[in-house]
């Protein structure tokens, strides 16, 4: 079965990390500016090597493309893992990348991490692709969330700015910027009473940085891996970075 990691992932799986302690950053999908202390964690030489055959097809064309357009599309970089091998790996890193000798930084540790591990969940078989509607987990039933596949989730296009996030909203984490409608104090499934009845306007939505659709990728990825989830984090030997990740994770 191949296994896909598109960019949003494979910016995660990156050996380097900025992370940030007191950190601010505004998430916009453009230009980011950071304030705050910032510590980086330099990778490992003991890691697994992956055998790379490079293939130049259609798909290798249509990236190129995508990275040559890097100010409009926003792409920087692109990793395909399919069948044991790296079979694309491209990248056009803008100057701000440069300057800091290649390194991509984390907007967010948590949201860095949910992607790191549903991009495992994805890659041991548990989850198809990043491409399979969200439709079979019950907890989204009747909400937008529910008419999303788990990519557009990932890269926050779910079409929820209308009730959550900050493209509308001054808060990632508000539901209609009501303070105590505070979607980070509860599971998953409690959050989904709020959308009840929505639906997703648009197949194409606009880009809206939401706490909601980082809870709904994680709780979901650990829907699919069921009772092997404990299994797979020790298998994600990199979330070691961060002894409250496991706690930070909110079970539905």
């Amino acid at each position: 079965m191949k296994k896909y990691i598109t960019f949003i992932i494979t910016l995660c799986t990156i050996l380097w990390f900025g992370l940030s302690s007191i950190a601010k950053a505004h998430h916009k999908p453009e230009e980011q500016y950071f304030s705050g202390n910032n510590y980086s964690v330099p990778g490992s030489d003991n890691y697994q090597k992956l055998e790379t055959e490079l293939v130049d097809n259609k798909l290798s064309q249509y990236v190129q493309k995508q990275l040559d357009n890097r100010d409009k599309t926003g792409l920087v970089n692109y990793l395909l893992y399919e069948n044991g091998k790296i079979v694309i790996n491209k990248k056009n890193y803008n100057d701000v990348i440069k300057k800091n000798k290649n390194l991509l930084r984390s907007n967010s540790m948590g949201k860095s991490l949910t992607s790191y591990v549903v991009g495992h969940s994805i890659c041991k078989g548990y989850i198809d692709s990043v491409n399979v509607r969200l439709d079979d987990w019950i907890v989204l039933n009747d909400t937008l969330y529910a008419d999303n596949t788990l990519l557009q989730v990932l890269n926050m296009t779910s079409g929820d700015q209308d009730y959550i996030g900050e493209k509308k909203f001054k808060s990632d984490g508000n539901f209609k910027d009501e303070k105590n409608k505070q979607i980070n104090r509860r599971t998953v499934a409690e959050s989904m009473l709020w959308f009840k009845g929505t639906k997703k306007k648009k197949e194409n939505s606009p880009y809206n940085y939401s706490a909601m659709s980082t809870y709904v990728a994680i709780n979901y990825a650990i829907h699919k891996v069921g009772k092997d989830y404990d299994k797979l984090l020790k298998l994600v030997k990199f979330l070691k970075v961060t002894n409250n990740f496991k706690q930070w994770l909110k079970k539905y």
